[in-house]
């Protein structure tokens, strides 16, 4: 344990209501939040957490009735991934009151400083670190069954880029809202559903160009669902850097 280092802990502190924290240590850091916060943009409730690695901006504004605890520590990163622990994203353990009693275990050997109490801090350190990945197994499960589910929508969706699917159709046929839908399109998938058609039909002309370089620009246009020629031309310069001209002509050399 030699790689884990501890720098400070805080255990139930009470905040000011209305203070937006926006700070950048070179330390790993884990907050247990009980009561109401703005966590990296995010509406956040009691119970949730959020692990921020060293050199991550730390983000989050108090609310009503806001309390923390935490603890700032050194560790290596891979122990994140060997854990499979999400980082810089708000977390809701089944076992918070596990973490929080290892917290104040923390802060005790911290104020008592007994013989041996660093190696006794490291060694509380990691035992908080496999209770976080306990404690988010589930919530693992289920993000499973959600990208699965994404996964299927972002299939159908892109399976006619002629003929779009109705989005708001495949929505309410997944069961989800619309905010739900964009904001885990976008954390899945990096992407918004119309940059992926985007970037999906000028996929396709590549393809349809590669394999017919004599085809008529305009076919090509409309076999891709593009409408606008002259719109199609200059995202696709954009996207690539040449044209589908400049394209055709490589095709065929």
């Amino acid at each position: 344990m030699k790689d884990i280092g501890f720098v400070n802990v805080g255990y139930n502190v009470h905040e000011l209501k209305g203070l937006h924290f926006q700070w950048t240590l070179s330390q790993h850091a884990f907050f247990y939040f009980q009561g109401p916060a703005i966590v990296n943009g995010e509406a956040v409730d009691s119970g949730a957490c959020i692990l921020y690695p060293g050199g991550t901006p730390h983000n989050y504004i108090t609310l009503n009735g806001f309390i923390n605890s935490y603890i700032g520590f050194y560790a290596p990163e891979d122990i994140f991934q060997e854990l499979a622990i999400g980082t810089n994203r708000i977390l809701y353990p089944d076992n918070c009151m596990e973490i929080n009693h290892i917290l104040l275990d923390i802060l005790n050997e911290d104020a008592e400083r007994r013989r041996g109490y660093d190696k006794a801090i490291n060694s509380l350190i990691l035992r908080l670190l496999v209770a976080i990945s306990r404690g988010t197994e589930q919530e693992k499960e289920a993000n499973v069954d959600v990208l699965n589910k994404m996964t299927s929508l972002r299939a159908i969706y892109l399976s006619d880029l002629v003929n779009v699917p109705d989005i708001d159709g495949l929505i309410h046929d997944f069961g989800l809202s619309r905010t739900q839908f964009y904001r885990l399109y976008s954390h899945f998938f990096h992407a918004s559903p119309k940059d992926e058609l985007i970037w999906a039909r000028l996929e396709r002309a590549r393809e349809l160009i590669r394999s017919d370089p004599d085809k008529k620009m305009y076919e090509v246009a409309s076999a891709c669902g593009f409408n606008d020629i002259p719109n199609f031309f200059r995202i696709f310069k954009r996207r690539y850097g040449y044209t589908p001209k400049d394209y055709a002509k490589a095709a065929k050399g």
